[in-house]
């Protein structure tokens, strides 16, 4: 298995296609706003990838 390949600078991943559709984007921007103000609210030590 190979490991996902990340920015250094910001470490995120980047092994993923960015969505073409508007509806798409707007969609992944919504589920990573709510990750983001779940990690903010309740720490990251807190999340779970089924909570997110």
């Amino acid at each position: 298995m190979s490991a996902a390949s990340t920015t250094p600078s910001t470490g995120s991943r980047t092994d993923r296609r960015a969505p073409a559709q508007r509806r798409s984007r707007e969609r992944v921007a919504k589920i990573l706003d709510a990750a983001a103000g779940l990690v903010v609210s309740e720490g990251v030590d807190a999340q779970h990838p089924p909570d997110l």
